[in-house]
Order: structure tokens, then C-alpha cells, then sequence
């Protein structure tokens, strides 16, 4: 169940705050729809960046990243509704638009950005080095999930379980003590950005920068789960499956190509 904005409260260990909403003059704006739209900025901001001191062509590169984007955006609502989503009475392609909601899903991004590199590829006239732009769009990739998991802490979503010991990081939610599993995936994904910022600047063969993302973030994202709440099926959530797969697929092609390379 979704619970509306304004009866968001958590109360953090080391400070009291009401979440939600942000006010600017008369104006206010949803917490999660803020950093959603600073997660895109951030995405085309560091991308067209990086693109431009690699060289590449410019009207190319700004058609791979907006179809990407566009497609990984749509799948990002859409697997929120197929897996999250559970009210009834409401329209829900009406609801699907509006995202002054709380609504989107890692995974249904990784996903949806696949198809869209697909579609890209296929209608591209000319080759294009598509591994190539999967290196630029990673880092970019990483900080905007950085921001995203900031929306996900203050809109109350993505929680974690009680806590079974004390802790000095946990919060109180839903009247239990709690794993801050939000945080925990922000440092995940801060942690990724930090080491392909590093990487960078070496000398690696296209696609290991992306490649190597995929899997340090998918290998943490699974252990981050098993402190979520969220149904299981055998034991395991939906997010670990599908990771799991991302892991082993990643890990296989960075094999392949590292071999083929050298």
C-alpha cells in the first residue's frame, strides 16, 4: 500500500524529521520526485562529459543515452506496478504518468536501458561502438542512483527489517527499529561511482568499465537484500534473482572479452 506523502514520519536515531515534501516558496514538490529528477540531471550531466573527453560523435552519442534513457524510465514505472503495486479503485494509467509518486525500480531501469540499447543498435544505420558508450553512461549511472536512494530513504519506500540487535544507524519505522537497507544502497552504489572513477583513466578494453558496475553492484545489491522487507520466494527476493542473473551474465561477457583481448 502506498501511503501518501504528507503521513510520512521517521524518526532516525540521531535526529526527528517529517519527509515527504520539499517547499519552495509557495510551492512544494515531492522528496522522491526532487532527487528523481536530480538522478537524471546527474546521469546526462557526467555522461555528455565523459563523452566529450573520449571524442565520440556527439548527435550519436545524445540518441544512444536519450532512447536508453527514455526506455529504462518506462520499465523503471512499469516493473514497479507489475511487482509493487497493489491498490485498487485507482486509474492506473493515469497514475502511471503521475509522477508526483513514489514508483520506480532499479532492476525495471537496468532493463529497460537493455532495451533501449537494443533498439538503439538495431536502428542505427551506421555501427557504433556500443560498448563504448555503455563505459561513458556508468558513472553517470551510479551517482544517479545515488540521488534515487536518497528519494527512496524520505519517501518511506525500499525499508529494511527490524533490526535484531542495536545498532546506532537504525531508524524507527512502521513502530519497529529498523535496517536503513536505503542508506545501505546509496553506499553501494556511492561506492561503485568512487571505483570507476578511478578506473576512468586506465587503459581497459570497451565495455569492462560497465561490465565491472554491473557486477560490484549487483554482487552488494544481493547481500542488501536479505535486510529488506520484501516477499520471497524460496527464501530469496525478486531484486536477488534477477541480480543474480546480472551478476553471472556480467561476470561472463568481462571473462569473454578480457580473454578475446588478450
Amino acid at each position: 500500500k502506498i501511503i501518501p506523502y504528507e503521513k510520512h514520519t521517521v524518526l532516525v536515531r540521531f535526529a526527528e524529521f517529517k519527509i515527504g515534501t520539499l517547499k519552495f516558496g509557495p510551492a512544494y514538490i515531492p522528496t522522491y520526485l526532487f532527487t528523481s529528477i536530480l538522478s537524471g540531471i546527474s546521469l546526462f550531466y557526467l555522461s555528455i562529459k565523459e563523452a566529450k573527453r573520449k571524442k565520440v560523435d556527439m548527435k550519436d552519442f545524445i540518441s544512444f543515452l536519450f532512447v536508453s534513457f527514455i526506455s529504462g524510465l518506462i520499465f523503471s514505472r512499469l516493473f514497479y506496478f507489475l511487482f509493487y503495486y497493489n491498490q485498487s479503485n485507482v486509474n492506473i494509467v493515469l497514475l502511471f504518468f503521475n509522477f508526483s509518486k513514489s514508483g520506480l525500480t532499479s532492476f525495471g531501469g537496468f532493463f529497460g536501458g537493455t532495451v533501449g540499447v537494443i533498439i538503439f543498435y538495431l536502428l542505427r544505420r551506421k555501427k557504433v561502438n556500443i560498448w563504448k558508450y555503455l563505459d561513458i553512461v556508468s558513472i553517470g549511472i551510479m551517482l544517479g542512483l545515488v540521488f534515487g536512494r536518497v528519494g527512496c530513504f524520505f519517501a518511506g519506500c525500499c525499508y529494511g527489517k527490524e533490526i535484531v540487535m542495536n545498532i546506532p544507524w537504525a531508524i524507527q519505522y512502521k513502530d519497529a527499529l529498523r535496517h536503513p537497507t536505503q542508506l545501505y544502497d546509496l553506499l553501494n552504489a556511492l561506492f561503485v561511482f568512487i571505483v570507476l572513477q578511478r578506473l576512468k583513466y586506465k587503459k581497459l578494453f570497451d565495455g569492462s568499465m560497465f561490465l565491472i558496475m554491473l557486477f560490484l553492484y549487483s554482487f552488494i545489491r544481493i547481500v542488501i537484500e536479505f535486510f529488506r522487507v520484501g516477499h520471497r520466494v524460496y527464501g530469496f527476493t525478486s531484486n536477488q534473482y534477477f541480480y543474480f542473473v546480472l551478476l553471472v551474465v556480467s561476470l561472463g561477457i568481462y571473462f569473454y572479452k578480457y580473454k578475446k583481448k588478450n
